[in-house]
């Protein structure tokens, strides 16, 4: 069906959840703003298959594996989170089945702080392309995979 449209999630609190804090699949429009995630067994925010628009700023995320995930998602914009205490911060994949050229495209991740990430602070992974990874302080390296993205102005502490 059509996507679904604008949904917002603010000021919540998730906390000692089992499975992933918030998952989206084929939503355009949307907002995740100042909520904390704190003890997620999974994805603490998942912006999945055909997740286009979204905005996730102003975020607070503790101890989980993954705190961001952009899986096959577009023109999305990730700006002032904190993460803390994860596998990787913020990860963008493509799922191998699901080869699209519109997917993992024009994502922004800017002014991120992600520290105590046990692989990754940032990881862009192959068909990942056209995203502007910059100004976040980060503790480890980020890493992309393609060529054709923009990382500028990011700080190592």
């Amino acid at each position: 069906g059509p996507p679904g449209q604008a949904v917002e999630i603010r000021d919540c609190t998730f906390t000692d959840w089992y499975g992933r804090g918030v998952a989206f699949y084929n939503h355009e429009n949307g907002l995740v703003e100042r909520c904390t995630f704190e003890r997620i067994a999974d994805e603490a925010i998942d912006l999945d298959h055909y997740v286009q628009y979204f905005e996730v700023r102003h975020n607070t995320i503790r101890h989980a594996p993954w705190g961001i995930v952009l899986n096959d998602a577009a023109r999305n914009t990730v700006e002032s989170n904190r993460i803390e205490d994860t596998d990787i911060g913020i990860h963008s994949w493509m799922y191998d089945k699901m080869p699209r050229t519109d997917l993992n495209v024009e994502n922004v991740i800017r002014k991120n702080t992600v520290l105590r990430s046990r692989q990754s602070p940032i990881h862009i992974d192959k068909h990942c392309v056209r995203y502007v990874i910059e100004e976040n302080e980060i503790e480890g390296e980020i890493v992309v995979l393609e060529p054709e993205n923009t990382v500028r102005g990011n700080r190592a502490r």
